[in-house]
């Protein structure tokens, strides 16, 4: 497929290549050196591998570079990319000394883009990899009690939701205008997402 360059904010679009990927791993596991150069400084390293942001302790975070997952019970860093022509995961595990990057052909792009095969084929190895070489990742899983009188709140989290991740300030924030979720009340407690 002809190459496509795209330029959309705040963050995407990163075209690179295999040899490239396993170098900016290797930096980002060997404490922001490559072959005895230093690339990323201990501030830099820090926002770029640690949590940043998160809806709530328990809840999954994200650094500047990546989001938090538990991934075949193995808690990870990683990020999703696409383009026309390929699919992209990258998943890290800094305390196990682990990178893999994922590449694969792809010709979706748009509604539907993470059903395809090649996005499948991109989560099932990734995850089967870490199935079979790295030990499970013990994860906390708090136990958390409803509240008692829930019914009561459940007002103040209805409504209509934008998604964070998106332009704000150029024509591409005609996409998160139009990327939204509706959150109603179930009557029984519950909430629908969707």
């Amino acid at each position: 497929v002809p190459h496509d360059f795209v330029r959309a904010s705040p963050g995407v679009a990163l075209v690179t290549n295999g040899e490239d990927m396993g170098n900016y791993m290797r930096a980002l596991l060997n404490d922001g050196s490559l072959d005895g150069n230093r690339v990323f400084e201990d501030e830099a390293l820090a926002m770029l591998l640690e949590r940043q942001a998160s809806a709530h302790p328990f809840s999954r975070g994200r650094s500047y570079a990546f989001f938090e997952l538990t991934l075949a019970g193995r808690k990870v860093l990683y990020h999703d990319g696409n383009g026309i022509g390929f699919m992209s995961r990258i998943v890290l595990m800094p305390e196990q000394d682990l990178g893999m990057f994922i590449s694969v052909n792809h010709r979706n792009l748009g509604e539907g883009m993470w059903l395809t095969q090649a996005a499948a084929m991109a989560r099932t190895l990734s995850a089967d990899i870490l199935e079979n070489f790295v030990p499970e990742t013990e994860v906390e899983i708090p136990q958390v009690q409803p509240l008692p009188n829930r019914a009561d709140h459940i007002e103040r989290f209805t409504g209509h939701y934008q998604i964070a991740k998106r332009s704000r300030n150029d024509f591409l924030k005609l996409e998160g205008i139009l990327d939204n979720r509706n959150v109603k009340d179930n009557g029984d407690g519950s909430l629908s997402i969707g």
